[in-house]
C-alpha cells in the first residue's frame, strides 16, 4: 500500500483552483494509470500520473519523498494529456 502525504494548505488552494483536493487525488493510483517522468525542480524529480476516474481523465504532479508519494497538484487533464493517456493505455 502506498503512503501519501501533502501540504494541507496546498490541498485547500488546489481545491479552490482546480476543484480537486489532494486527499481525493490519491485514488488515481487505484485506477489504470500512466506515470510519466516530468522534470527536475530544485533537485527534486517530479512525475505526472494520468488516470481516469468516473470516465474523466485527471493529472497529478507528485514526487517520491522518504518512501512516500508527496502530492503537489491535481486537476482535470486537458485534451492533450487525455490523448497521451488513451494512446499509451490502449497499446
Amino acid at each position: 500500500m502506498e503512503r501519501f502525504e501533502f501540504d494541507p494548505n496546498k490541498s485547500r488552494s488546489n481545491k479552490k483552483l482546480h476543484g480537486v483536493d489532494l486527499a481525493w487525488a490519491q485514488r488515481l493510483w487505484d485506477e489504470t494509470h500512466l506515470i510519466i517522468s516530468a522534470k527536475n525542480v530544485l533537485g527534486e524529480n517530479r512525475n505526472l500520473i494520468l488516470a481516469k476516474v468516473n470516465n474523466k481523465c485527471y493529472a497529478a504532479i507528485f514526487t517520491k519523498r522518504n518512501e512516500a508519494i508527496r502530492l503537489i497538484s491535481c486537476h482535470r487533464a486537458d485534451r492533450k494529456l487525455e490523448k497521451i493517456y488513451e494512446s499509451r493505455i490502449e497499446e
